[in-house]
């Protein structure tokens, strides 16, 4: 009675427990496309993001340390959603 009684408890608790974990995630970022698809080295470049779940996206950070991106402001210093300007330093091979 006692191991039928555990499993039982075992058994609530695991049935519980299914609403618990994937409702307190956040979405990913899903970045569909960046335009333009190059850029100059030494060339301040602009470059617009597309994707899913970018709302208030304020860093692009690149696998290379060297290439820097700032998100874009506006004349009133705000912040211009999912646009940000890029800098490659000029002897920087690609």
């Amino acid at each position: 009675m006692s191991l039928r009684l555990t499993l039982c408890k075992y058994f609530v608790i695991l049935l519980c427990s299914f609403g618990l974990c994937p409702g307190n995630q956040l979405p990913s970022a899903s970045l569909v496309s960046v335009y333009p698809p190059s850029a100059t080295r030494g060339v301040q470049t602009e470059l617009t993001i597309k994707g899913k779940y970018l709302e208030n996206a304020l860093v692009l950070q690149f696998s290379d340390p060297s290439l820097k991106a700032a998100p874009k402001k506006d004349e009133n210093g705000e912040v211009v959603p999912n646009v940000f300007t890029l800098d490659i330093p000029k002897g920087h091979a690609l």
